[in-house]
């Protein structure tokens, strides 16, 4: 190859690589559903933008076009109902009471079940809670071990306890209501209306999966369920040019911002 060719295009190679390592956020100005953009993000670049910390957002208030006005998704979701265990998602329809999930409160992410009925509440609030046991293949309703009256705590602190003492908080499906609601009516004495804790839970999440757990909430958001939002309707997106956050149903069109793959060139 003439050693002239070899180097424009060596130069041009370090030039795309350059570009594609130097891109951080990047608009789309196309009005597509949450999960729209969160498909034409992964195929065309990474993912939708991860938000780390106040200066990650000023750079991307920054990098859009200038006097650009109105929302865009981001990559915060929150959609699925999540078992502590395995950290796997709800599937069917559950046992919720009637009603239930309604979010009234704007952050019920924790779920407790009463007469086989379960219900969304604040999950600082403290219940009692019931344990999966894996060694013995039970389930255990906590109890102090000094006076044995019934402990309660909040959903964490009772996940903690239950990872920590057994293996995680009761997952209640089909297969495990029965031996569940046995294991609270014995353990209780035959409190039938016990409330307690079990380990579906919901939270906000990133697209990527990543950890931040920066949030940039608008005065009153996010709004969560409500008239007009569907029950787990739930997906980030950022005002501009305030650069506050809200939250949308997802199924509603905006604008997004996808964030750069090193691996990929962008020319």
């Amino acid at each position: 190859m003439d050693k002239t060719m070899h180097l424009i295009i060596t130069i041009s190679g370090l030039f795309s690589l350059f570009s594609c390592c130097t891109c951080q956020y990047h608009f789309v100005n196309m009005t597509k559903t949450w999960s729209q953009a969160q498909l034409y993000c992964r195929e065309n670049y990474s993912d939708l933008v991860t938000i780390g910390n106040q200066t990650e957002m000023d750079e991307l208030i920054n990098a859009l076009p200038a006097g650009w006005r109105g929302p865009a998704w981001i990559g915060l979701y929150n959609i699925s109902w999540t078992w502590s265990l395995n950290d796997t998602q709800l599937e069917g329809s559950g046992f919720w009471d009637v009603g239930q999930p309604d979010n009234v409160n704007d952050n019920e992410f924790c779920v407790y079940m009463s007469k086989e009925k379960w219900s969304d509440a604040n999950c600082d609030g403290e219940k009692h809670f019931v344990c999966y046991d894996a060694n013995t293949n039970s389930y255990i309703l906590v109890r102090d071990p000094i006076n044995y009256n019934i402990l309660s705590m909040s959903w964490t602190q009772a996940q903690i306890y239950c990872r920590t003492q057994y293996t995680d908080l009761a997952t209640v499906t089909d297969a495990t209501l029965s031996a569940v609601q046995n294991a609270i009516l014995q353990q209780s004495y035959g409190q039938s209306g016990l409330v307690v804790w079990i380990g579906l839970y919901r939270e906000w999440r990133w697209s990527d999966q990543s950890g931040s757990l920066f949030r940039n909430w608008d005065s009153g958001k996010p709004i969560g369920a409500g008239p007009g939002k569907p029950q787990g309707q739930f997906c980030g997106e950022v005002q501009f040019p305030s650069g506050l956050w809200s939250d949308d149903n997802c199924v509603n069109t905006h604008p997004f911002i996808c964030k750069c793959d090193a691996t990929k060139m962008y020319l």
